[in-house]
C-alpha cells in the first residue's frame, strides 16, 4: 500500500473518487441484469436512467433531443426502453 502524505491527498482522494464511481456504476448495471427477463421491455423515466448510468440527468434529456439515446413517448411523457437504454450503455453511450 503506498504512504499518502499532505501533498499527494488530492490526488489519492480524486483516486478514490473516481474508483468509488466506477464501482456504483458496476453494482447498478449487475442490479439490472439479474431482473428477470420480463422486466426488459419495462419503460424508465430520464431521472432513472440519471440514477443508473451516473450521467446527470440534464446530458440524457439533450441526447434523447439530438436522437442519440432512443426514447419512447408514452401518455405525453418521453421514457427509455430499459433494454435498449442498458444496450446504449454497454455500446459505451454510442448508438
Amino acid at each position: 500500500m503506498e504512504q499518502i502524505n499532505f501533498e499527494s491527498m488530492p490526488t489519492a482522494l480524486a483516486a478514490i473518487l473516481e474508483n468509488q464511481k466506477r464501482q456504483e456504476q458496476l453494482i447498478q448495471k449487475l442490479i439490472f441484469q439479474t431482473q428477470t427477463s420480463d422486466d426488459k421491455d419495462v419503460f424508465i423515466t430520464l431521472r432513472q436512467g440519471a440514477q443508473i448510468s451516473n450521467i446527470a440527468e440534464q446530458t440524457l434529456r439533450i441526447k434523447v433531443m439530438q436522437n442519440e439515446i432512443k426514447s419512447h413517448k408514452v401518455g405525453g411523457r418521453r421514457l427509455l426502453k430499459k433494454s435498449e437504454f442498458m444496450d446504449w450503455l454497454d455500446n459505451g453511450g454510442q448508438r
